[in-house]
């Protein structure tokens, strides 16, 4: 039994910005973005710098794609936008 759905997402996309990334669900949908696009994807993390906040988004990438396969292309796709999403203004607090 196959337990990773099977995604149509448009091929033409070269930005994405994901928020909840470092969630459950976020998490996952990261794996995936990573797995079925070339987008460059920013993704909102609550952290102190973006050293961090990768570290952050690398953590929990690890728990939904333990074969790795994503970790090829992370540092070149995943650009961390540090902000918090609850503030009046999500840019950085």
């Amino acid at each position: 039994m196959n337990s990773s759905p099977n995604f149509r997402i448009n091929s033409s996309l070269h930005s994405i910005f994901l928020t909840g990334a470092t969630g459950v669900l976020g998490g996952r949908v990261l794996h995936e973005l990573l797995r079925s696009t070339d987008a460059t994807i920013y993704c909102l993390v609550r952290a102190e710098n973006d050293e961090l906040a990768k570290e952050r988004l690398a953590d929990t990438l690890q728990i939904y794609d333990v074969a790795g396969e994503s970790f090829a292309d992370f540092n070149d796709r995943v650009r961390p936008v540090i902000g918090d999403v609850s503030l009046p203004a999500p840019g950085p607090g």
